[in-house]
């Protein structure tokens, strides 16, 4: 899909620098350069990768993630009683598969993963294994489809903001981007409370977490946002 000035100029609808940067692939950030060129598979990458061998080594570093949080995950048994630990664990693998849309709007589901990242948040441990649990629940979070998923990951932003733990920052923020378009009646651009974290994320002493903030004010819309970004 071709939303660069000669395709369907959607790259137009964002402000300057932003929209010269991101209307040529050369000066787009690798993060967001299929969203705006369609590219052939052997396009030069920034890191020297063709865009094939690019996609191959950003596959396996999710995969490793993923196996990452899931040991993260096991290693909370006992933590929590083993009823609630299986459940949220069942929950988390059905939200991670394609053609749960039932499951994505239950809001037992929904509120069952979010009581236990608002203990995670309350509790505040900065041990590995804890923030990587976090990074965990809010990815989870982020792919219902519910306006109540909002509030629970604006509050994991701000409160990892405080913190010298940059992974739950950017899951949080990554979440959020995936979960506003799936909540359009829930107005999320006209959200001041979700405009304030963004912008405060955009300004963060981290250059990826302030590209992360950039990119999910360019997802949520609305004047004020694309003002900004």
């Amino acid at each position: 899909f071709d939303r660069s000035p000669w395709g369907y100029n959607t790259v137009a609808q964002y402000h300057e620098p932003l929209r010269q940067m991101w209307s040529k692939p050369e000066t787009t950030p690798d993060e967001l350069l299929l969203w705006f060129h369609h590219l052939p598979w052997d396009y030069r990458m920034k890191s020297g990768n063709t865009l094939w061998e690019e996609l191959q080594v950003h596959f396996h570093r999710g995969v490793h993630a993923v196996e990452a949080m899931q040991h993260a995950w096991a290693g909370l048994k006992g933590r929590i009683d083993d009823q609630r630990f299986t459940a949220a664990t069942n929950l988390a693998n059905e939200l991670s598969r394609d053609g749960n849309e039932q499951l994505r709007k239950d809001p037992q589901a929904l509120a069952d993963i979010v009581e236990i990242l608002n203990k995670e948040i309350a509790a505040g441990s900065t041990e590995e294994r804890s923030v990587s649990f976090r990074a965990f629940l809010c990815r989870a979070v982020g792919e219902f489809h519910q306006a109540a998923a909002l509030p629970p990951l604006i509050a994991a932003v701000r409160a990892s903001s405080k913190d010298d733990k940059p992974e739950v920052h950017l899951f949080a923020l990554q979440a959020i981007a995936r979960l506003v378009p799936n909540i359009p009646d829930a107005k999320p651009q006209d959200n001041k409370e979700l405009f304030d974290v963004l912008m405060t994320a955009a300004k963060n002493t981290d250059p990826v977490i302030r590209q992360h903030a950039a990119y999910t004010l360019a997802v949520l819309g609305g004047d004020q946002a694309l003002r900004e970004v």
